[in-house]
């Protein structure tokens, strides 16, 4: 897990500038740094300058032959990467036969010799997270490539000649000529509809990001941009009882989380007291201390470290279920209780750190188990995200279950689930109509609804500003346009509008405090072998996630495994808001910048925030938060140069 920066450019390369976007990212490699430069083309007018840079942090691999930027064993590539290929070892063994020597233990070399060996077609073997870059001296061209959902960043642009990329938005601001206007449409989309990360912009107007499951290659000033994955079924779709179903998944999850267990410094785990984190821990419990361990017990100790933000709010406390994991696996449990004061202390530092405005402030309770991971010595961290994505773990899951029976025409199913759900998940029926009638209707017709159904919200955009520049909700891509509604909405949060984002907070929290962040549920033969099953074995009228708990039976305490309240990773924003935090939202509404923006109707907004200090809301907190937090990101990264 590290930092990359490089640029490919006609002119050279200054010394201090490569150095100075290297060691903005100090926070993500504290453990080294490199940098590599070549010149090819000769001296004619296709002549270009490489110049690599790298922050290591040590995760596999210690021994400085392990550091980057790396050449490969024929001197002719040279990568700069951030991630973890999982793989690495069964890839090392396969290459070896093919006659491929190795000089380090780790999977940076793996990847040099995969890409040599068979070219881009060895994004398809890698298991894991990456973003990495490669020169190709022999072919005179970077080989730039992401991971299937975009886990790791890879940010870039591209103007007069000069292609410039890097793990994060600050080092590429250090760039000269980089312009620190926002990108309209970016921001309409994330104030009207949550949305981040879902397109190849940024908030920045200058800057991209390569897709997740992209490559790109950049040569003689061309850039070319190329999908290698898709989200969906594997090819053979195994079909069977639910009970074989749940065996395979057991048996695809155990693996996920053993290869992430692959590591030569200390690993924790998680732990929300949700289904999720609960599988994660318990889990990798049992292959920590099993017989034929991927980690080494000097790592671990005697006792598997877990992490859990905890609240004095019984609405917002999991507490309860976290203990009866803790008391079956006998981790030893480090809790962290955020509040108001340590956010408000800590706020501008976090936006710093994210670089793009976030929707809510339960990133800040994420921000609190990071930095006592921190303190507790661990470097590497698994985590259950992706999991509610996948296995349809939100309310909306219901409606869109509805939305199939009804298509169906199986009228009696859908309005008897309809009660079921309202009754055992405390939904109201009104609430599951008006979701399940967005599933229905043409997805065209989705966007002119939203400023209906969120009319307190679009008074306090400008209007202008709104119709000039807001696209709407994302469309499904083709290829699952027929998918049924659980389907796709799974691929879309997969996609677009929910996972993207929270993998964005979860690497720059994690990052800001050195620490590496590894997301089994996303192990891509997992995703594919849970795309491939039927509706009901991920959501049913009164269960989320059945296969998921069937195959949990016996590993996670009954408490957890049957609970089917959901609290979500929240903090207890409205309290915070109305108490401690008021003074701090007035003075950014009441804000000479706010009202000047051009994009906030700051009498509206004010008039709002007033309603809500009263209790009488027309925002939600995640809807006031929307506008608090892009006012913030753009005081600290457009209006300070």
């Amino acid at each position: 897990m590290c930092g990359i920066v490089g640029i490919v450019s006609r002119d050279p390369v200054p010394d201090d500038l490569l150095v100075r976007m290297r060691d903005t990212l100090a926070h993500r490699g504290p453990d080294g740094q490199g940098v590599f430069r070549a010149s090819t083309g000769g001296n004619g007018p296709g002549r270009f300058h490489v110049a690599l840079a790298h922050r290591r942090l040590s995760i596999i691999d210690l021994s400085d032959a392990a550091g980057q930027p790396m050449t490969s064993a024929d001197g002719a590539c040279h990568i700069v990467y951030n991630g973890e290929v999982y793989n690495y070892v069964e890839l090392r063994e396969e290459l070896r036969g093919l006659g491929e020597v190795f000089r380090t233990q780790g999977d940076t070399e793996v990847i040099l010799a995969a890409y040599r060996r068979w070219g881009t077609g060895c994004l398809s073997r890698f298991n894991g997270m990456w973003a990495f870059a490669i020169f190709d001296s022999a072919r005179d061209l970077l080989f730039c490539a992401r991971d299937r959902f975009g886990i790791k960043p890879f940010y870039y642009r591209v103007a007069e000649g000069c292609f410039v990329f890097a793990s994060e938005i600050k080092a590429l601001l250090e760039f000269p000529g980089v312009a620190r206007g926002f990108d309209a449409p970016r921001l309409a989309d994330f104030l009207a509809a949550s949305l981040l990360d879902h397109t190849g912009h940024t908030f920045f107007a200058d800057i991209r990001q390569l897709p997740p499951a992209h490559f790109a290659t950049y040569s003689h000033g061309k850039l070319r941009l190329d999908r290698f994955w898709s989200p969906g079924p594997a090819r053979e779709t195994m079909r069977g009882a639910a009970h074989e179903q749940a065996r395979r998944f057991r048996s695809l999850f155990r693996d996920a989380v053993r290869i992430r267990l692959r590591s030569d410094v200390p690993v924790g785990t998680c732990l929300s007291g949700g289904l999720d984190s609960s599988s994660v821990v318990c889990t990798a419990n049992e292959i920590m201390f099993g017989p034929d361990s991927p980690v080494r017990r000097e790592l671990v100790g005697e006792r598997q470290k877990t992490f859990t933000a905890s609240y004095d709010d019984p609405d917002f406390d999991e507490r309860s279920f976290a203990d009866e994991v803790v008391a079956k696996t006998g981790t030893r449990a480090h809790n962290v209780f955020p509040g108001p004061d340590e956010l408000l202390a800590e706020l501008d530092r976090i936006v710093y750190h994210q670089e793009e405005p976030f929707v809510s402030t339960s990133i800040f309770a994420q921000w609190c188990v990071m930095k006592r991971v921190k303190e507790a010595g661990v470097k590497v961290l698994l985590d259950g995200q992706g999991g509610d994505e996948l296995l349809a773990g939100y309310d909306s899951y219901f409606a869109a279950l509805t939305a199939d029976r009804l298509r169906a025409m199986r009228i009696p199913a859908a309005l008897i689930g309809m009660w079921k759900a309202s009754r055992r998940r405390n939904l109201g029926i009104g609430w599951l109509a008006k979701r399940v009638a967005f599933f229905l209707i043409p997805e065209s017709a989705r966007a002119a609804l939203l400023p209906m159904a969120q009319r307190g919200l679009f008074d306090c955009i400008d209007p202008g500003f709104f119709r000039a520049n807001f696209a709407g909700w994302p469309a499904l891509p083709k290829e699952h346009r027929r998918d049924s509604a659980v389907q796709g909405w799974s691929i879309q949060q997969l996609t677009t509008s929910n996972l993207t984002a929270l993998l964005r907070y979860e690497d720059r929290n994690s990052m800001a405090f050195s620490i590496e962040a590894r997301v089994p549920f996303l192990d891509f033969r997992l995703v594919e072998f849970i795309l491939g099953l039927d509706s009901e074995e991920k959501i049913t009228a009164e269960w989320t996630k059945p296969v998921l708990r069937k195959a949990m039976k016996g590993i996670i305490p009954d408490k957890v495994r049957l609970r089917r309240d959901k609290k979500g990773f929240e903090t207890p924003e409205a309290a915070w808001f109305r108490g401690k935090m008021a003074s701090m939202l007035r003075d950014v509404v009441g804000s000479r910048s706010f009202a000047e923006r051009g994009v906030f109707n700051a009498p509206a907004v004010k008039k709002s925030l007033d309603a809500f200090m009263s209790g009488k809301p027309s925002l939600t907190t995640r809807q006031l938060w929307r506008l608090i937090s892009a006012e913030l990101w753009m005081r600290k990264f457009l209006d300070r140069k």
